[in-house]
């Protein structure tokens, strides 16, 4: 059932909170997966927010707001990292209504990927990229779950839809290539080889 399934979710989120804190963040987007006793949910997952957040965060919060603001930490990356979310995000509301989701899995999916907006609006207003890109990691499905479902949403649903799949692939290895070459840390990643290496 929905109670179930919403269950399921807060669980999952709370295991994720006891390794990466800031996971609580997505509690509230449980809210999108079930649309019965729409209030008596709103309550649940409130209070649930609530608990995780005194439980697991309060006590590291100042800590957390004086290292990433007051020590001047800034992420090179994060606007490219949060552009390619955003960029996923306008691709899932184009053609969202070609994908063959459950409504309330689109409705959860809508409301993830109008958070991976809020995070580019986010960018420009916290002092500290680093903050931003954290939670953006979290949105990082956003581009899993979109993608694989962007072949059969532009193509043919049910068929290889190779073209689209190839370019999603040329996509990433793009991303992966400029990253190898041009990232600050990168070099810090490797002795990983591959045939890439061999390529470029």
């Amino acid at each position: 059932s929905g109670r179930i399934s919403l269950l399921k979710y807060l669980l999952l989120i709370s295991l994720a909170a006891t390794i990466h804190k800031s996971s609580i963040v997505l509690a509230p987007f449980g809210l999108f997966l079930i649309k019965r006793n729409l209030f008596l949910n709103i309550i649940f997952i409130f209070t649930s927010s609530l608990v995780l957040f005194f439980v697991l965060l309060q006590e590291y919060l100042s800590t957390y707001w004086e290292v990433y603001t007051g020590l001047d930490v800034d992420s090179s990356g994060a606007l490219i990292r949060i552009l390619m979310v955003s960029l996923t995000s306008i691709l899932f509301f184009l053609f969202r209504s070609r994908m063959n989701i459950s409504n309330n899995c689109r409705a959860f999916w809508t409301a993830y990927c109008i958070g991976g907006f809020g995070l580019l609006i986010l960018y420009f207003i916290v002092p500290s990229s680093t903050i931003v890109d954290r939670i953006g990691l979290f949105f990082l499905p956003v581009q899993l779950y979109i993608f694989s479902l962007l072949p059969d949403a532009l193509g043919t649903y049910g068929k290889r839809n190779l073209f689209w799949t190839i370019l999603i692939i040329i996509y990433y290895w793009l991303v992966f290539l400029i990253w190898q070459n041009f990232a600050t840390h990168s070099a810090e990643w490797f002795p990983y080889k591959s045939l890439f290496d061999y390529l470029i």
